[in-house]
């Protein structure tokens, strides 16, 4: 869950940070007040390509960064497996552009790539827009959105281990019965 996007010299954007409550949260406005610039720069910090044409005009650098928390069970091990720390239930996202150069991708202050990134993005947000894609049709995630809403993290966690456990002697009964 997105608890804080601060946002930094982003497009007419020179400085804002919004805090996001639990459940549903709805970005809506008259036309021209800058809907569509903030889910630009949140489309951005998940992954999405970057241009140096969003760096506000006479600046050196854009700096979008979030906070997420009540991560998914399956991307603690992905990050734990890309090489991330994720300590708490707490995970910090910042993107850098700069004008000239080589943008960054950072998961809790530790360098990532825009691929980790957008995996990363993939798993902690749904943007969603008139006849847009949704992720609630994908059903290969269905078994975690109902892990996660039953608060099973912790039992998921346990089973994988025991089936590891009984796949590997399952294994060395098949060598050595062979």
């Amino acid at each position: 869950m997105l608890t804080t996007l601060h946002i930094k010299n982003f497009a007419l954007i020179e400085e804002i940070e919004l805090e996001f409550g639990s459940g549903l949260n709805v970005i809506t406005g008259e036309t021209g007040t800058g809907k569509s610039i903030l889910i630009g720069a949140l489309s951005m910090l998940l992954g999405e390509r970057a241009s140096t044409d969003n760096v506000r005009a006479g600046t050196e650098r854009t700096v979008i960064e979030g906070q997420f928390t009540q991560l998914p069970p399956a991307l603690r091990d992905y990050l734990t497996h890309s090489g991330v720390e994720v300590g708490g239930d707490d995970i910090l996202i910042r993107r850098e552009i700069p004008v000239r150069g080589q943008g960054r991708c950072f998961v809790n202050d530790q360098l990532v790539t825009n691929a980790t990134l957008k995996t990363v993005g993939d798993w902690l947000v749904d943007l969603h827009g008139q006849h847009e894609h949704q992720s609630l049709l994908r059903t290969e995630l269905h078994l975690d959105y109902l892990d996660s809403f039953a608060d099973l993290g912790g039992e998921v966690e346990t089973l994988k281990s025991l089936f590891q456990e009984v796949t590997s002697l399952h294994h060395r009964i098949e060598e050595v019965t062979k």
